[in-house]
């Protein structure tokens, strides 16, 4: 019976030593690693704002690396990698109900790949997502992957962040020149002085639309709770076809009828009110000097660009 006692006692003792590690290690990675990641930059700014946001730039990183928010009255571009419609939709339901953060217009990008099967996989986790957004997902999915991903990430967030954690320690010691202006991610690099731009595109396209449902019906899903969202808070939708490379164009239509899937697109948001389109997807097609690759605009791209959309929004206010 003693034994038995000393026994329990060890175990006990391991049990709180662990979760005493676990912690300390879930602590540092919030404090320190997560910190370097697009949500937690943007979440560390966004805390920071003294100002109340005219303009909120949501999406992927389209948007992230196209919208320069010093072009603008009072914006904040709120937009991240790998950013699928659902995670959207759950950062800006939180941006509204659990930061109380209010923006006048919110604008959207609707690319060629937005609602690819291919993004509807693409999701990650960000401190705005809470059990209940999870649960959504699982509910629309079946995917019970999501439930266990909010488990893992909330209890051992570190864990499979051997990427991030790597980044974050080559950064530590040797510099990150990396910037963000007001959530924006200024990138550079000219796709027409790399070689095979044709294959460059092709590959792109494959990438995002080869094997994959080009109209998505979760994208379709929470792309139209989006426009519900916006529409119960009396908030503006504008939403952009971004500029794209001409013949990254050309490559995604060999697996998007391009006229049907915008029309398609335009028959749900006529459902809604407060929607407008601006297009600009062949704003730059041939100019090669302001992509950073065939949907991705450099920073030299993203002021002209930039400037352009301020004129136009002022012109629709």
């Amino acid at each position: 019976q003693k034994n038995n006692k000393q026994s329990f006692r060890k175990l006990l003792l391991f049990i709180v030593l662990l979760t005493i590690i676990l912690a300390i290690f879930q602590i540092s990675f919030m404090t320190y690693i997560y910190s370097f990641t697009d949500n937690g930059i943007k979440e560390n700014q966004l805390e920071k704002l003294d100002y109340k946001i005219k303009y909120l730039f949501i999406g992927d990183s389209h948007m992230q690396n196209g919208v320069n928010p010093e072009y603008f009255e009072n914006a904040y571009n709120f937009a991240a990698s790998n950013e699928n419609y659902a995670m959207t939709y759950f950062k800006l339901k939180a941006f509204y109900e659990d930061l109380n953060k209010e923006a006048e217009i919110v604008l959207l990008p609707i690319d060629i790949a937005s609602f690819s099967s291919f993004r509807s996989s693409r999701y990650k986790i960000s401190n705005l997502i809470d059990f209940d957004d999870c649960i959504d997902l699982y509910e629309n999915t079946g995917d019970f992957n999501y439930i266990k991903e909010y488990f893992v990430v909330n209890t051992v967030k570190y864990s499979g962040k051997y990427t991030l954690i790597n980044r974050f320690l080559a950064r530590k010691f040797f510099g990150n020149s990396q910037k963000y202006i007001k959530g924006f991610k200024p990138r550079t690099g000219f796709l027409e002085n790399k070689k095979n731009v044709d294959k460059i595109c092709e590959k792109q396209a494959d990438l995002f639309l080869k094997g994959h449902e080009y109209f998505d019906k979760l994208m379709i899903h929470y792309f139209k709770n989006i426009l519900t969202l916006c529409e119960q808070k009396r908030i503006k939708l504008v939403l952009l076809k971004l500029p794209l490379y001409d013949k990254y164009i050309n490559a995604c239509r060999k697996y998007v009828p391009l006229e049907k899937y915008y029309n398609d697109i335009e028959k749900i948001t006529h459902q809604y009110g407060n929607v407008t389109i601006l297009d600009y997807q062949d704003a730059f097609k041939n100019n090669g000097e302001y992509f950073r690759n065939p949907d991705h605009m450099n920073v030299g791209g993203a002021k002209v660009f930039s400037e352009l959309l301020s004129k136009d929004l002022k012109k629709i206010e």
